[in-house]
């Protein structure tokens, strides 16, 4: 293997990881579903707007 190929599985896991440990610490993953549906939609628009664009060499 290459060192990027164990640099991918390695972010790879870490995803898996990260997620994992989000899911079985949320309490009420369908009450968080439903803040989320029920959230000021301009609200959400304006937080996204006030990240930067992802970059074409993100890889």
């Amino acid at each position: 293997m290459t060192k990027s190929r164990v640099i991918n599985v390695l972010k790879l896991l870490i995803v898996i990881a990260l997620l994992a440990v989000l899911i079985w610490k949320l309490p009420d993953p369908a009450a968080l579903w439903q803040q989320i549906l029920n959230a000021n939609k301009w609200l959400l628009l304006l937080a996204r707007s006030a990240m930067p664009p992802p970059s074409p060499s993100a890889g």
